[in-house]
């Protein structure tokens, strides 16, 4: 996984999901120890519901407005 290291010497990973419609740009920010731990599998699992939980606010979000 590439990583950027902060000021403060914590660990930055950028990710971009998408699902061919929608596209979420985050990272994931963790310390150097958690990242010692930290899985591919995790990681995955990790952007992958931060993006499940935007799909849920933006679909709720849009429906609400119309």
């Amino acid at each position: 996984m590439e990583y950027n290291v902060l000021d403060n010497g914590w660990y930055q990973i950028p990710f971009t999901k998408t699902d061919g419609i929608n596209t979420l740009s985050d990272a994931l920010v963790i310390t150097p120890e958690d990242y010692a731990t930290l899985t591919q599998d995790t990681f995955d699992a990790i952007a992958q519901q931060r993006f499940d939980n935007w799909i849920a606010v933006i679909t709720t979000s849009s429906e609400e407005i119309v």
